[in-house]
């Protein structure tokens, strides 16, 4: 088990991007004394977390370095150029994997041809966990039916990765128990500066935003989507 959890652990660290908020000071005076102080446990305490955090990415290294790992992208369209780029960015960090760690990545690619073929998706993660990969990348347009077979794969030690499709929106953190990790950009967020996009170009353009009507071609049967559409009106 622990080789599996160092291979999260390795995902994780690669594919996750972090995001810090610097909350603000308080007005009230205070000692130069104390001041140093804090500053001082501060110091103490990011050192101690970089010292932890060397430590654990070494003791990864050192447990799968010449190991081979079978990982899947589970993709929702083979068809799909979003899906394409996405893949591409799989492929990189892999190479990055590889190069980081000395490991040895078996890699494949299964899905169906067209998105609105959410059935032959829910198969392919079938035949998928009949393989016992040790990694599975994928997205979902179908949450419902996917559920339960992240919760089969999560269950049979596969790491279980999802991306910009989960089985919730965004970080509610829903059925969170049924995968390893889900890295995403806000859908509202999305929507809202798709709205803005537009506002800028009709004004580029010398057009009237006060009237008229704006089409919007998008996926109804995809959650996601309806948010980027409801961030979008909203804007």
């Amino acid at each position: 088990m622990r080789t599996r959890r160092s291979l999260a652990m390795i995902l994780s660290g690669v594919m996750a991007i972090s995001l810090a908020a610097c909350g603000g000071g308080s007005t009230a005076a205070t000692s130069k004394a104390a001041a140093d102080t804090t500053a001082a446990a501060a110091t103490t305490d990011t050192k101690a977390a970089g010292a932890a955090e060397t430590t654990a990415a070494q003791g990864a290294a050192s447990d799968v370095a010449g190991k081979e790992y079978k990982i899947v992208y589970l993709t929702p369209s083979t068809a799909s150029q979003f899906w394409t780029y996405v893949e591409i960015g799989i492929k990189n960090a892999m190479l990055d994997l590889q190069d980081k760690y000395g490991i040895k990545i078996d890699y494949s690619t299964v899905g169906p041809s067209e998105e609105s073929q959410t059935e032959d998706y829910v198969a392919a993660f079938e035949q998928t966990i009949a393989q016992k990969p040790d990694a599975i990348v994928t997205a979902t347009l179908a949450i419902d039916a996917t559920i339960p077979k992240a919760q089969e794969a999560t269950n049979a030690g596969i790491v279980l990765n999802f991306v910009n499709c989960g089985l919730g929106v965004g970080d509610d953190g829903a059925n969170e128990d049924t995968y390893n990790e889900f890295y995403y950009c806000s859908n509202d967020t999305i929507g809202e500066m798709a709205a803005q996009a537009f506002v800028d170009a009709c004004k580029t353009k010398g057009i009237d935003i006060t009237k008229g009507t704006v089409g919007i071609n998008t996926n109804v049967e995809n959650e996601a989507l309806n948010h980027r559409v409801d961030g979008f009106r909203n804007k």
